[in-house]
């Protein structure tokens, strides 16, 4: 038997640990705007709870930030409603957030048959135009819970509006994504009455491309929409504009 051999702390595991019984120490709260506001703007983990199941872990620079992205994001899906949403924070200083083994805690849920919305599709971020050009099937998430393509716009008032600035203001207040060509000499001068305010999303996304030139197209996703002057067939999109057949 050796008389010496290296020896190391393993930080991650036993962080891992200590955080899987700090969040069993912890009651869920209603993912809502009174409880959110209430955490901290500090650095942490969470896990997001469906009817009381565990289905997402995640880290966060700002907890109450992301918390409030996903509260949105929930609220603009259907098949399920923010009522049946909780969820469960723990907040800490920079240096053990930076040590926060997030892919360790993933893998302990997933492996109880938990946190199912990891890696299918939920995550704060936007996955980019390469998955619906590729014509690659939507993630789980987006499955189960496509977009309320008719979710209303109160933010969009009555009147006349540039169509870019029409599309700038959905873009940044839909509670899904909205993906748009950002510059095109198309946009110059043109404008459109929008007749009443909160109309639903998909009219207005249909107003702004008919006001465009020919070979503009709107076509809505199970998790985004997107207009571009380009028309083309999407395995897994329905066009919004203009109505196209197959193309050869």
């Amino acid at each position: 038997m050796p008389f010496f051999r290296a020896f190391d702390i393993d930080l991650p595991r036993a962080l891992r640990e200590q955080l899987v019984e700090a969040f069993s120490q912890l009651e869920t709260g209603a993912l809502n705007p009174a409880n959110v506001n209430q955490v901290p703007v500090q650095r942490g983990v969470y896990q997001l709870y469906f009817d009381e199941q565990l289905v997402y872990v995640g880290k966060a620079d700002r907890l109450r930030t992301r918390l409030t992205k996903h509260m949105r994001k929930i609220q603009g899906r259907t098949n399920l409603e923010i009522s049946q949403m909780s969820f469960k924070c723990l907040y800490m200083s920079a240096n053990w957030s930076t040590l926060a083994p997030e892919s360790q805690l993933i893998a302990l849920y997933k492996s109880q048959g938990t946190a199912f919305w990891n890696g299918n599709g939920f995550g704060p971020n936007d996955p980019g135009a390469g998955r619906e050009d590729r014509n690659k099937p939507p993630a789980y998430f987006d499955q189960q819970y496509p977009i309320r393509e008719n979710w209303p716009c109160d933010f969009i008032v009555a009147g006349d509006w540039a169509v870019v600035n029409l599309l700038r203001s959905m873009k940044r207040d839909l509670p899904f994504l909205l993906r748009f060509q950002k510059t095109s000499p198309d946009y110059a001068n043109v404008s459109i009455e929008v007749p009443s305010t909160g109309m639903p999303a998909s009219e207005l996304l249909r107003m702004a491309a008919t006001s465009l030139p020919q070979g503009w197209q709107a076509t809505r996703f199970p998790s985004h929409m997107i207009l571009y002057k380009r028309i083309r067939e999407f395995q897994f999109g329905t066009v919004i504009y203009p109505e196209i057949g197959p193309l050869d």
